[in-house]
């Protein structure tokens, strides 16, 4: 009783402007800042095979959050002459390093971006990243 009787005068003089009270600003549902931070690492590796340029990707996100990102991720390659090429996988929310290959490509120097963009109905946040990787051509048969 002596906490309702409490709250209603409290109540009647913040009503009146006598008493003013500050509260905590509002918090998402994750209070860690890492939360819906993703972090995508990318970089150009040698590939076996002639015309094929191979991309590591890893999606780094917080370690306490337990949700997995998932998403797609976006390999857009484009050479010297100006020649664009793109490949879109599905990224299922997995914490290891992983290797895409795109083929039919001309031997040099390939500049990509990796972009990586969440489903609809995740709170991850999406990222970029990009580099540079050298595609080697058919040896020359002697």
């Amino acid at each position: 009783m002596k906490k309702l009787i409490v709250g209603l005068l409290t109540a009647l003089l913040m009503s009146a402007g006598l008493v003013a009270t500050t509260s905590t600003t509002a918090t998402a549902a994750c209070p860690y800042t890492e939360c819906g931070n993703v972090k995508v690492n990318a970089k150009g590796a040698a590939a076996k095979r002639a015309n094929v340029a191979k991309i590591l990707v890893r999606v780094v996100q917080g370690r306490r959050v337990a949700r997995r990102a998932k998403g797609t991720i976006t390999i857009t390659l484009v050479n010297n002459a100006g020649k664009t090429k793109s490949k879109t996988i599905a990224f299922k929310g997995t914490r290891k390093r992983f290797a895409v290959n795109i083929p039919r490509l001309r031997k040099g120097n390939w500049a990509y971006t990796v972009t990586f963009t969440p489903n609809a109905n995740n709170f991850f946040k999406g990222d970029s990243t990009s580099g540079t990787t050298f595609v080697k051509g058919k040896r020359a048969r002697g």
